[in-house]
């Protein structure tokens, strides 16, 4: 019967410490400006070693004086220095469609905005490589049914 108990203040104990530093993340990244705090890669995805970083995207209403900040409240909740961060705001269609794919949600002011800009990178996604695709699709044509 103790051990259970000592499980359970366990378990208790964790989910607490968990909550914790979720409305920590919350508070400090609302105090800077950030909206979304997102985690992808192979720390997302379940596929990380020992080793792996944790790679880290992060959408600001305003831009960020410096991304210390940023760095330092993220690295007190992974509890790592191996951080790679990016602005959602400065990269390219392809590299937001990979992120959005597959990441985890580790704070978002609103959730609405993180399913609208998920489907936003899903629809650019497809823009941009509608023109590949038939381009491939004109080849394979043109040499299998000519």
């Amino acid at each position: 019967m103790a051990f259970v108990f000592a499980m359970l203040w366990y378990d208790e104990n964790v989910i607490k410490d968990i909550e914790n530093k979720e409305i920590t993340l919350a508070r400090a990244a609302k105090k800077i400006g950030v909206d979304l705090v997102l985690l992808f890669g192979s720390q997302a995805d379940g596929s990380n070693r020992r080793d792996s970083d944790f790679d880290i995207a992060y959408r600001s209403k305003k831009p960020l004086e410096s991304d210390s900040d940023l760095f330092h409240i993220l690295m007190d909740y992974v509890g790592s220095e191996n951080l790679h961060i990016l602005n959602l705001r400065d990269i390219k269609p392809l590299t937001l469609y990979e992120i959005m794919r597959n990441c985890k949600v580790l704070y978002a002011e609103d959730m609405l905005d993180f399913y609208n800009l998920r489907a936003y990178a899903f629809r650019r996604f497809e823009d941009e490589v509608k023109p590949l695709y038939e381009l491939i699709s004109n080849r394979l044509k043109k040499q299998y049914l000519s």
